[in-house]
């Protein structure tokens, strides 16, 4: 289900992807790759606030996923929580020294006055 939503979403139908998406997180609710969907498919939709519960839910699961961290650290700038995305960004660099798009993101927070 999970691949079958984001295959709906790519294709411009975020309405049926959501349904897909929380019928996955009904069956499997320790599924990080629903919960990370269903904040994409948010996210794309220009649902920023929507997403970041999931987003946060599929950190919470997989804690030691850069990507997850990067990923809910952008959707913390956009809600414009810059210390929050901060502290996604660190943790991003800490797993993954190298990560880059997480060091972008935490100069740009800091630049939106993260500490």
């Amino acid at each position: 289900r999970v691949n079958l939503g984001w295959a709906l979403a790519h294709h411009g139908r975020g309405t049926e992807a959501l349904v897909q998406l929380e019928r996955a997180r009904r069956e499997q609710p320790d599924n990080a790759e629903a919960e990370l969907k269903t904040g994409l498919v948010h996210a794309m939709s220009g649902r920023v606030a929507d997403a970041a519960p999931h987003l946060r839910r599929a950190v919470a699961l997989q804690p030691d996923r850069a990507d997850l961290r990067h990923i809910l650290g952008t959707a913390l700038l956009d809600l414009g929580r810059p210390a929050e995305a901060a502290a996604e960004f660190e943790e991003a660099l800490r797993l993954a020294p190298g990560h880059r798009d997480a060091r972008q993101g935490l100069e740009q927070a800091r630049r939106m006055g993260a500490r």
